[in-house]
C-alpha cells in the first residue's frame, strides 16, 4: 500500500483496538505474511479495528467479526510500543499495523504482549 493510500489513523490514546482471534503467534505469522504474498507490497501487515469513545463489543459488531475470540488493547499502548495504526480500506474502522521486514517469533511474542488475554466476542455469537 502507497503512502497515498494510507491516511493517518488519528486515534485518542485510550481508543480500544480490536484484533479477531486468539492471536496466536502462528495465526499472526499467516496473516501477514498472506498480506505480504496477496498485495504486491513488500510489507507485511495485520488489520484490526478501533471506534474512538466505543466499547469493545460495540467494535466487534461494527467490525463483524466472526471469531469466536477477540484480543484488545488502546491506541496508546499500541503506539507507546512504537507501532502506528494507519487508517485503510473501506470499511469504517479499519486499521492495519506495518513492518517492512518479516517480524520473528520473539517480536510476535512481544507484539501479542500488547493486547489482553483472549475474550469471547460477544458479537460473534449473536
Amino acid at each position: 500500500m502507497t503512502e497515498d493510500e494510507r491516511t493517518a489513523g488519528g486515534l485518542p490514546d485510550g481508543a480500544v483496538v480490536i484484533r479477531c482471534g486468539h492471536m496466536k503467534v502462528e495465526e499472526l505469522e499467516q496473516s501477514a505474511q498472506y498480506y505480504f504474498d496477496t498485495h504486491g507490497e513488500q510489507e507485511y501487515a495485520l488489520s484490526f479495528f478501533s471506534f474512538a469513545g466505543r466499547s469493545v463489543n460495540y467494535i466487534a459488531r461494527k467490525a463483524r467479526c466472526p471469531n469466536p475470540f477477540i484480543r484488545t488493547s488502546t491506541a496508546g499502548r499500541i503506539s507507546a510500543a512504537g507501532y502506528e495504526l494507519v487508517r485503510t480500506g473501506r470499511r469504517a474502522g479499519h486499521y492495519s499495523i506495518f513492518w517492512s521486514n518479516k517480524p520473528s517469533k520473539e517480536e510476535w511474542r512481544a507484539f501479542r504482549k500488547l493486547f489482553s488475554r483472549s475474550m469471547r466476542n460477544i458479537a460473534a455469537i449473536e
